[in-house]
């Protein structure tokens, strides 16, 4: 098949300008000037007075639950995915039952390639008492390791330090990638402690001031000193202090091989609109004060490298409600696959909740593409619109107002969403996966089915701006 994407604005983080995208048997194989012949095509696509963007790359999922028939799937949360303009997702461990061994990993992998709407990716998991587990995990695929240096309120297992250490010298042999969750656990069990009195309701306030930022702080330090005395790469998930951004930063001055990731709920919403929410808005580490929501913002405008992530953690509906403003029994998690590329897009073209100057749209498409391509050792086979890459391309219409209704724009097991009401310009109206139409306007249009991708070892980390 030979497909012409033609008069939209084609945008990567390289910059935009109008012109024609021609794809060959899945793989973009040209990018031309508007007006430039184009020869025989089997589809034309008219992407007039919209934008042409690679495919987002959502590196923090939970889908896979092992088909329970009350939790998300790969099948629902890939959907969910596909009509909201991501087009490769990667599922993280922290599933029920995890994913801790070379067994786990397969069961999930058959799982995924059954069920999946778009492109997956598997991370394997770095856990106490199975660091062999890490090796068979990775000769079936896996390109990174999760680890928690908390209690993931489930039953994922904590690391200790020593663990971890053992756990990245491996990974670092093997050229793979460590993810880790960044809350200090002897902090966060201390905090825990100073909650349980069962007479006082565990509101939004206090279970935020039991975990504040110096306690996502004193673990990434820690975590930055391992990855750097081990060699290993690291990247530190769902970054939501200011403080944390800039021990980063620091670290990778120093060489430390470093990436991270903001999620929506941690770039847009700020504590008191998260007390507001209660239960949609119930997570770990929590939502921010808005001055450090803000600074945030304020090292995005100032170039630092950061990828969109979702960190889509599904639940029902019923789960996340609340007796009151008591948040005890509440699971966390934030459910956002969906809404993830719209959010970020919109708040990067059309200003973001502080008020300061938009980053822009190429800044957005390194957020949602580019920089977690590279992370995850897929660029430049996807993440631009280079000639060669996998034509996943969205076509968003960034001008035309909507509302964000849950119940219309979840597509995934569950119809709630912290982001019900809000409004964004920003819609994907169409949706290609390797030159294929998989959505139109939020609706699936054919039976499309993903692929699960291996990622080389040792990807091209992003470069330092």
């Amino acid at each position: 098949m030979r497909v012409a994407i033609t008069g939209g604005l084609l945008a990567d983080e390289g910059g935009a300008a109008p012109g024609t995208l021609l794809v060959r048997d899945g793989r973009i194989e040209a990018v031309l000037a508007l007006g430039a012949d184009i020869g025989p095509v089997d589809e034309l696509i008219d992407a007039t007075g919209l934008s042409v963007l690679p495919g987002a790359i959502d590196l923090h999922t939970h889908l896979g639950d092992m088909d329970q028939s009350d939790r998300e799937t790969f099948f629902t949360g890939t959907r969910a995915a596909a009509c909201g303009g991501v087009t490769t997702v990667f599922e993280h461990p922290l599933s029920d039952p995890p994913t801790l061994t070379g067994d786990d990993y397969a069961a999930k992998l058959e799982l995924a390639a059954r069920q999946a709407r778009i492109d997956v990716g598997l991370w394997g998991a770095l856990t106490p008492g199975r660091l062999d587990a890490m090796r068979d995990q990775a000769e079936l695929g896996a390109a990174g390791f999760k680890a928690f240096t908390c209690s993931s309120g489930g039953s994922y297992p904590p690391v200790d330090l020593a663990t971890l250490e053992a756990g990245m010298e491996i990974a670092a042999k093997l050229g793979a990638l460590v993810l880790v969750h960044c809350e200090d656990g002897a902090l966060v069990d201390l905090g825990a402690a100073s909650l349980q009195a069962p007479a006082v309701p565990l509101t939004a306030e206090r279970f935020q001031a039991s975990r504040p930022p110096e306690v996502e702080l004193a673990a990434t330090l820690q975590v930055l000193e391992l990855a750097g005395r081990t060699g290993c790469r690291l990247q530190i998930v769902h970054v939501s202090a200011p403080a944390v951004v800039d021990a980063i930063l620091a670290a990778r001055a120093h060489g430390v091989q470093v990436t991270f990731e903001h999620t929506p709920h941690h770039l847009l919403l700020d504590a008191a609109e998260a007390a507001q929410l209660g239960g949609a808005a119930h997570c770990a580490p929590p939502v921010r004060e808005r001055a450090l929501r803000d600074g945030l913002w304020a090292r995005l405008r100032a170039g630092a490298p950061a990828i969109a992530a979702s960190d889509h953690g599904p639940f029902r509906a019923a789960h996340k409600q609340t007796s009151g403003d008591d948040l005890r029994g509440v699971p966390l998690g934030i459910q956002g696959v969906q809404e993830t590329p719209a959010l970020i897009l919109d708040a990067c073209v059309h200003g973001d909740p502080t008020g300061g100057a938009p980053v822009g749209l190429g800044r957005a498409v390194s957020m949602l593409s580019a920089e977690p391509a590279r992370a995850a050792g897929l660029w430049p086979r996807k993440g631009t619109l280079r000639p060669g890459a996998d034509a996943d391309l969205v076509l968003w219409d960034l001008a035309t107002p909507r509302i964000l209704d849950a119940a219309t724009q979840q597509r995934g097991m569950h119809q709630w969403s912290p982001y019900d009401g809000r409004t964004v310009r920003a819609t994907p109206t169409r949706v290609l996966l390797r030159g294929a139409t998989l959505a139109v306007r939020g609706e699936l249009s054919a039976a499309l089915t993903g692929q699960i991708v291996r990622p080389t070892l040792a990807p091209q980390l992003p470069a330092t701006r």
